[in-house]
């Protein structure tokens, strides 16, 4: 019973911090919309809308791709916070991190990169030529009162793939991200049976392949 109540509680602080989170990036996507810039919002609370219990998944960071130059955004940053109890925080090769009225926040001039250098240039030409549609692909949040841009499912394929990747390599891949995949698929099943082979051409010129490969192993497995 002890451990039930215990669940039961945590489950309770993981929907309360969803609430929060769904309020937040609706109010963050239309102050970034509102300052001129067209965005979305990767992974985060985009990706809850496809969970079949949006409020039970672990929540994060609010991660904005940003339609500017590195220079806009670094601006952009420093308005979103001014008046609010937030600050500017770090900054890496490819976002700018703050905390807005307790929200962690990244503005992402670019989604991603890689190391090397042919798959890189390639990984940004993708980005450059996919990021209007990304932008105009609107998704009503649960708790957001509210739309936001968020990325399509044949975009998804490709990019959080490419995230779990990143991770795998960089900073160690978490549950989290591996469930979050898993309903990518789920919800593009009938996309990726469509168009297997492009989506396979897609991950050979990326350098996702044999990645690609062993993460449907995994999933199957699970």
């Amino acid at each position: 019973l002890q451990l039930r109540r215990g669940w039961f509680a945590f489950s309770r602080k993981i929907q309360q911090r969803n609430e929060v989170l769904d309020r937040g990036t609706v109010a963050l996507y239309n102050k970034v919309r509102d300052a001129g810039y067209p965005c979305c919002i990767l992974k985060g609370q985009g990706n809850a809308v496809m969970y079949p219990n949006p409020s039970a998944r672990t929540p994060g960071d609010v991660d904005i791709w940003v339609n500017a130059g590195r220079e806009e955004i670094r601006a952009l940053a420093h308005s979103l916070v001014k008046n609010t109890n937030g600050k500017v925080e770090d900054e890496s090769f490819n976002h700018i991190g703050l905390t807005v009225n307790g929200v962690t926040v990244e503005l992402h001039s670019t989604p991603g990169f890689m190391a090397n250098f042919v798959f890189n240039r390639r990984l940004q030409k993708w980005l450059k030529r996919n990021v209007d549609a990304q932008c105009g692909n609107m998704v009503e949040l649960v708790h957001g009162d509210g739309a936001v841009a968020v990325p399509t499912p044949s975009f998804n394929c490709v990019y959080q793939l490419y995230h779990l990747y990143h991770h795998y390599f960089y900073e160690g891949v978490g549950l989290r991200q591996v469930v979050d995949y898993y309903f990518v698929l789920v919800k593009s099943e009938e996309l990726i049976v469509k168009n297997s082979i492009a989506l396979e051409r897609e991950f050979k010129h990326l350098g996702l392949w044999k990645f690609a490969g062993a993460m449907m192993y995994v999933l199957h497995k699970v």
